[in-house]
């Protein structure tokens, strides 16, 4: 349905904006001075980590990559498992992994990954539910290099079954976890009632 595809684009969506952030003024995390998110220059894996960092308010830098630049990156070795996204964040520190780059922020800035054990565990459930999400979506979706993956009839098929199924534990999850979105001066929040 279409409540379904809109629950479903804004939960893939925002990842990042699992729980409130605290009311007081937001601290700058003691990390180098901006972080640097290094990425291709499309909206791929390291779109989450982007609007984490930009909504966390952490300082940040974007570095794009072009296939000649990548391979200079991945040679040099910064990259501890040979792919990206990383985020840079001084004192040696390279995160690599949308997901552990999400978490990483999570624990840097105050309140954005949770304010007691059990908030955090929903964050990091979530995020790990959107990496599911992603992983289904790349097996079958179209994409600049790979046009045609699947046939017409099983991208219709997967649609049709794949998608619905993996929603319901969403909805599962929502039914028992209702998100209370709230507007504030610094933008959209989000809480789970744990």
């Amino acid at each position: 349905s279409k409540a379904t595809v809109s629950v479903l684009y804004w939960f893939l969506s925002k990842p990042f904006l699992i729980l409130t952030q605290p009311k007081k003024k937001k601290k700058k995390p003691k990390i180098m001075s901006p972080a640097i998110l290094t990425y291709f220059g499309v909206m791929n894996k390291g779109f989450g980590p982007l609007m984490c960092l930009e909504n966390h308010g952490m300082e940040w830098e974007g570095k794009s990559l072009t296939e000649e630049t990548w391979e200079e990156v991945r040679k040099s070795g910064v990259c501890p498992f040979g792919q990206i996204p990383i985020l840079e964040c001084g004192e040696g520190v390279v995160v690599a992994q949308s997901a552990a780059i999400m978490q990483y922020v999570g624990r840097k800035v105050a309140g954005a990954g949770g304010a007691c054990e059990k908030e955090a565990s929903v964050s990091d459930m979530l995020i790990g539910l959107s990496e599911d999400f992603w992983n289904l979506l790349s097996k079958t979706q179209p994409t600049i290099l790979v046009p045609k993956k699947v046939s017409l009839e099983e991208n219709a098929a997967f649609w049709a079954t794949t998608i619905p199924e993996k929603l319901a534990y969403v909805e599962f999850f929502l039914f028992f976890f209702p998100p209370v979105i709230t507007q504030t001066l610094s933008g959209e929040q989000i809480k789970f009632v744990i």
